[in-house]
């Protein structure tokens, strides 16, 4: 089954990557179909790249996937294995509410329409989808372990159109411990609704993997702009940029279609392994060339 050719919508939104310059990606992507094609020729005729559209997830789809963020909060403030004081229940929850539910969610979105893309119909049903929305949140999670993180590392000020948390009164570095409960409330929300499910191990297993590698790519990010700073030519190149960006990025983009392989009854490794090296490309030049895809 080819995943990427049966849905032109979501061709769209992967082409819309490298517009301008997408001919060599095209190559590995031959059985996306003609209209792809057709998107691929007109935007190679400009020079700068537009915003995402993201016409292949409805508006209805994103409202369903909002309604259930409070519920989600309610759950993890009630953890007591987690917090088991009330005044750091309610500190965790004002961390939620300003840092997760904003933004585009790309990669949570994009999970959700993956998983409707690849599962059997008749395993649609409202619990499976309600539980992929579920893990769609986790994966919003932990993007936000990273983009706090990033915030803090870089200084920044504002995230997506908000003042950073690490900024607000009575944060400041507390934030670092902040991001560590939100690790945490990722396990916490898996372990409650994946514990009998068949993909609940390698679901964990794929988080803490991903985890690890993103982290890696901050740190390299890091490392690269302090070279930079020194005017360190000999050790920041190239070679250097591309590994920052695809485990700073272009893993977030390949992780959604793993994940959705695990939930579903369609576990194709091997079309995993096909496309993966497609996604990190992909995600890499999406961070090249958009400021926040978060």
């Amino acid at each position: 089954m080819n995943i990427i050719s049966t849905n032109p919508n979501v061709m769209h939104w992967i082409l819309y990557a490298k517009p301008w310059n997408c001919s060599k990606l095209w190559e590995k992507l031959k059985g996306a179909g003609s209209i792809a094609r057709g998107h691929c020729d007109k935007w190679n005729q400009h020079s700068k790249p537009s915003a995402p559209k993201m016409d292949w997830i409805t508006e209805e789809d994103r409202g369903e996937f909002l309604k259930m963020f409070p519920s989600l909060v309610k759950e993890l403030k009630s953890d007591k294995m987690l917090y088991g004081h009330s005044d750091v229940a309610e500190r965790f929850g004002k961390f939620l509410e300003h840092t997760v539910p904003h933004g585009k969610l790309l990669n949570s979105l994009t999970f959700v329409a993956f998983y409707k893309l690849i599962e059997d119909p008749a395993r649609l049903t409202p619990q499976n989808v309600h539980l992929s929305m579920i893990l769609g949140w986790c994966v919003q999670l932990l993007v936000t372990v990273f983009t706090v993180s990033d915030d803090m590392i870089d200084f920044s000020e504002t995230r997506r159109g908000r003042r950073c948390w690490h900024l607000l009164e009575d944060v400041g570095m507390s934030a670092i411990n902040d991001v560590m409960f939100v690790k945490s409330g990722i396990f916490s929300i898996l372990r409650n609704h994946l514990r009998d499910h068949h993909c609940y191990l390698p679901t964990m297993e794929l988080f803490q993997r991903y985890i690890g590698q993103l982290a890696m790519g901050q740190t390299n990010d890091t490392i690269s702009m302090v070279k930079v700073d020194l005017l360190d030519q000999n050790t920041f190149n190239i070679d250097n940029y591309k590994a920052t960006i695809k485990f700073k990025a272009g893993l977030l983009f390949s992780f959604p279609l793993h994940l959705a392989m695990h939930l579903s009854s369609k576990r194709d490794y091997k079309l995993l392994k096909q496309v993966d090296e497609i996604f990190i490309k992909i995600g890499s030049y999406f961070q090249s060339q958009v400021r926040n895809n978060t």
